[in-house]
């Protein structure tokens, strides 16, 4: 019951295309099932919606519908090993795929593609050697939608986004098999760099794709000596890597452009990056040390200084490979008609409630009415993109998993929004260029959460005495009574975590560090409650607590900050690169002024790669203050 048919969009989005139902649906569907979606005659599961959306270059924010529970635990599952694939985190990932595997991918075959994709792509984040299995596994994966496909000939082959990161996969994978394969690799990248320079993705998703085909032919460029064209391309996409703030290829991008210096007769330089990229997956516990090291071995290259930092390489584990043999999943939830197991986005904000045991007034407050928020769990009422992942943030699920069917003004919002990430960390002059954009957007579509979001990103960025108060009266504009010391008794969407967090910033500024540190205890206390899962605490986590050791640091509350170290190094570091240098650089700044050289070192040496790893402009104010405080330049360290 519930199906919510979309046939107009989809049809759209393939005649803008120009893409016939035969083209689309090619190995992702029948046309017989295209033509059922198309005519609002039956819906379609995620994966068969999102792979024809992303075929025709199209959006993909739709709202969550599923043919089971077993159907939406598979998906939440695999957007979980993408999400620990990202930050190399290859145990947690495998677990994901263990209970993928255990629900049979759901009985859908585009489930069981992405799972073979991540099993293999995990491995080469392993630095696995079973490059016949690798390749065996991307093999397989990419046939079940690409039966017939000769990447040394893509001329009118379509692809969709899951498709083209196999492919990125595939290329590396042959030039580790054999170095011989990297003029063929060179001709693939290329090929597909052209599609997706044509295609009618997204701005954004574009860069990503191209940052993903573009690492393999860095390599191929290496290895046919094309050392300043290698450069060219490693310098294109670490800049892109970091625009748009994709973590994922961060380390490895940057080693690759250290790489590439380094081969151009930059030695000096090329060190310092590949040192970056070493330093920094050991400071936030990823898995990439011993690829780098077999990257090197692999290329014959010596280098005593990288070698040094290549210590900190982690024991190689053995996971078991997916059964290839296995016959693929007979694909009884592609369609989704209307019937009681159909998993609708009001029936998982109904179940999660629950479970918490949580009130319809507790989850709505401020948000919207109960009798709204009861048609909303009752599919009677489908909200706007907002209040959806709003109402799914208060119930602890981030909306990163799940895809939204929005209006065009809704869809323009969120992608600012997003690219608003990168700009934020490496480009702050643009700031108030893309918050008066958005502020524009929010106030012509009338949306007063996303301008509730918004305008406290304007308070906080902006300038202005009583900073705090004003976050406050914004955070109240959704939690009427709101008070800080008594936040353990409200559920908070990620916006209002944001507006809570700014506002312990602020008040830093506005009353005194003691009520500041008070207050981030607080909304510390808030995140560690267990019902938040993953996705949400990798973000509002680290910044915490990042702020937290600062305003510790500034009142000399040293003990207190190193009891925060077990939570740093074991709970959350490797989800957000982008938090860790301000972090050591604290906890080297404590170590230097309790003469303690030997952490000194280990952090001091964490904190100036990872601040070299983002080019963040915090970097020489961090060597001066250790100067400042040792009496002595400590470049030793380096």
């Amino acid at each position: 019951m519930g199906v919510t048919f979309y046939g107009e969009y989809i049809k759209g989005i393939r005649e803008t295309a120009g893409l016939s139902m035969e083209k689309a649906a090619e190995g992702i569907c029948s046309i017989q099932t295209l033509y059922r979606a198309e005519n609002n005659k039956a819906g379609l599961s995620p994966l068969v919606f999102q792979g024809i959306i992303s075929r025709c270059g199209g959006s993909l924010k739709v709202f969550p519908e599923f043919a089971n529970w077993a159907d939406f635990e598979c998906y939440y599952e695999l957007s979980k090993v993408e999400l620990w694939a990202k930050a190399w985190q290859v145990d947690r990932a495998y677990k994901c795929l263990e209970k993928i595997k255990n629900l049979n991918f759901a009985d859908n075959r585009l489930h069981y593609q992405k799972y073979l994709y991540y099993a293999a792509y995990l491995m080469n984040r392993n630095a696995s050697k079973e490059y016949l299995v690798i390749g065996g596994t991307l093999e397989k994966a990419l046939r079940i939608t690409k039966p017939y496909i000769d990447l040394r000939n893509i001329e009118d082959a379509l692809f969709n986004d899951i498709e083209l990161r196999i492919i990125a996969s595939i290329a590396e994978n042959m030039l580790m098999l054999d170095k011989n394969n990297a003029k063929t690799v060179s001709a693939i990248c290329e090929s597909i760099i052209e599609y997706i320079k044509t295609s009618p993705f997204s701005e954004l998703d574009r860069i990503k794709l191209l940052i993903r085909i573009k690492k393999p032919l860095v390599l191929s460029l290496l290895l046919l000596k094309e050392y300043q064209e290698a450069l060219n391309v490693a310098a294109d996409i670490r800049q892109k890597t970091l625009e748009v703030a994709e973590d994922e290829h961060l380390i490895e991008v940057t080693f690759l452009f250290g790489l590439s210096e380094f081969l151009t007769d930059n030695e000096d330089v090329g060190i310092h990056y590949m040192r970056a990229a070493v330093f920094s997956s050991d400071a936030v516990k990823a898995q990439f040390v011993r690829k780098a090291m077999h990257l090197l071995n692999w290329l014959d290259i010596k280098s005593p200084e990288v070698e040094e930092a290549l210590e900190y390489c982690p024991s190689l584990k053995e996971y078991e490979g997916p059964n290839l043999s296995a016959e693929l999943p007979k694909d009884t939830n592609e369609v989704l008609e209307d019937s009681e197991e159909i998993v609708t986005y009001g029936k998982i904000i109904r179940r999660r409630r629950k479970e918490q045991k949580l009130s319809a007034k507790a989850l709505s407050n401020g948000l919207c009415t109960e009798s709204a928020l009861s048609k909303i769990e009752n599919d009677k009422v489908t909200p706007d993109l907002f209040l959806a992942r709003a109402l799914l943030q208060r119930l602890g699920m981030s909306d990163e998993p799940f895809i939204f069917f929005a209006s065009k003004a809704e869809e323009d919002m969120y992608v600012l929004e997003r690219e608003f990430v990168g700009v934020e960390r490496h480009f702050r002059e643009k700031i108030p260029e893309y918050l008066e954009k958005m502020k524009k957007m929010a106030e012509i579509a009338n949306n007063r959460l996303f301008l509730q979001k918004i305008n406290g990103d304007i308070i906080f960025h902006g300038k202005g005495a009583s900073k705090s108060e004003r976050l406050l009266k914004n955070l109240r504009e959704t939690l009427r009574d709101f008070n800080m010391v008594r936040v353990l008794e409200y559920r908070l969407s990620n916006d209002e975590i944001s507006d809570a967090f700014a506002y312990c910033q602020t008040v830093r500024e506005d009353a005194s560090v003691a009520q500041s540190t008070k207050y981030l205890y607080c909304i510390y206390e808030y995140v560690k409650q267990k019902f938040l899962d993953d996705f949400y605490l990798r973000n509002m986590k680290p910044m915490i607590v990042s702020c937290l050791i600062n305003t510790l640091g500034v009142q000399d509350r040293y003990d207190e900050i190193m009891e925060l170290m077990p939570v740093i190094q074991d709970e959350f570091n490797h989800l957000d690169i982008h938090e860790m240098p301000v972090m050591y650089a604290h906890v080297s700044e404590i170590c230097a002024r309790r003469s303690n050289a030997y952490s000194l070192k280990e952090y001091a040496l964490y904190a100036y790669y990872l601040f070299s790893l983002e080019d963040s402009r915090f970097e020489k104010r961090f060597i001066n203050n250790i100067r400042e405080i040792t009496g002595a330049d400590i470049t030793y360290c380096y």
